[in-house]
């Protein structure tokens, strides 16, 4: 029987590394197949933890600890006496996403452990292209020491959907991070209603000029700053805009009058998150000067209300069906 060539191979496991099961069944092959599979279940191990195994998963990561860590722990009576395991699993770790480290550490009332498990993965050795911040996670400058570990990231997501009175050196450590990384940086998302701040915007503009997928919360004071992220960023291909505040009116006429303006021929993917949604009349200018572009792709248009009935929706959709027939939009969601 004629034998795949590795490199062949290893296009097949890295085609099968969103299904778990299937890679986990090539494991035991042979030995050449399990070091190729590990690398590529490790890159990110976060989405494959399934639920009830979090505890041997934290087993794992545990195993990796120092001598060093190891007597740090046992002094404040926390026995670790795991074997060290045969792969170095964690410096296969491409994404860090610190709201499951925090979950899968479960000890918020041991602040050395949760110390010691961060170095594990934040240091001069890591080096990670997917980074995702929770609002829960406040020891930003471990990130911002560890520059090495972020410099060639490729995409960032800082999620906090709720407001939280942060102060303005939380917003200048995000500005450092983005230049840090600004060579590599291909996708950026801020969830968090402090950073509509045209600081934040202009640091990306400025500094990402691959970017192809941009998620913010705008306000109608940021419509300019994004204006000139449109104009800079020439490879955006994804646009999510959140109007996460049920007191404040998105002037939606200017904010559609910019993107057909101001948009990169690239760009054909839209996301609208909002209280408060625009009149029909607002997206059919919309639509209308949008068809005088040339753009490389229709339209595809994701939107979710928080204040819409059945009714609201219905309506949109025989709206956008009438776009669709000339081929402005291609898809709504």
């Amino acid at each position: 029987m004629s034998i795949l060539n590795l490199d062949v191979l290893y296009l097949i496991f890295k085609e099968l590394q969103d299904c778990g099961p299937a890679l986990y069944s090539c494991l035991l092959v042979n030995k050449t197949w399990c070091e190729m599979i590990i690398p590529i279940l490790w890159k990110n191990p976060w989405k494959l933890i399934n639920k009830g195994k979090e505890q041997l998963f934290l087993n794992v990561i545990i195993s990796h600890l120092s001598d060093e860590s190891k007597d740090n722990l046992n002094n404040q009576g926390m026995k670790i006496s795991y074997q060290r395991p045969l792969f170095d699993y964690i410096s296969f770790c491409k994404h860090l996403n610190l709201k499951d480290v925090v979950n899968l550490i479960g000890y918020p009332d041991v602040p050395i452990f949760k110390k010691e498990m961060l170095k594990l993965f934040i240091n001069s050795n890591a080096k990670f292209t997917h980074l995702y911040i929770p609002h829960e996670f406040y020891q930003l400058n471990l990130i911002l020491k560890a520059k090495r570990c972020f410099s060639e990231l490729k995409a960032f997501s800082y999620n906090n959907l709720e407001f939280l009175p942060f102060t303005s050196i939380h917003k200048l450590e995000m500005i450092d991070l983005i230049k840090n990384a600004s060579r590599y940086l291909t996708e950026v998302e801020i969830n968090n209603e402090l950073y509509d701040d045209q600081m934040v915007i202009r640091s990306i503009y400025q500094n990402c000029p691959n970017l192809k997928y941009v998620k913010l919360i705008i306000k109608s004071n940021g419509f300019l700053e994004l204006e000139k992220l449109l104009t800079n960023c020439q490879y955006l291909d994804t646009l999510g805009i959140y109007d996460n505040n049920c007191w404040i009116n998105i002037n939606w006429k200017y904010l559609f009058k910019i993107l057909a303006n101001s948009s990169p021929t690239s760009l054909f993917k839209f996301k609208f998150i909002f209280y408060k949604p625009p009149k029909l009349e607002h997206l059919k200018l919309f639509f209308d000067n949008w068809k005088n572009r040339n753009p490389m792709h229709p339209i595809r248009l994701h939107v979710n209300c928080r204040n819409w009935n059945f009714g609201n929706f219905i309506e949109l959709v025989d709206f956008v069906d009438k776009y669709k027939k000339t081929r402005i939009v291609k898809k709504l969601i």
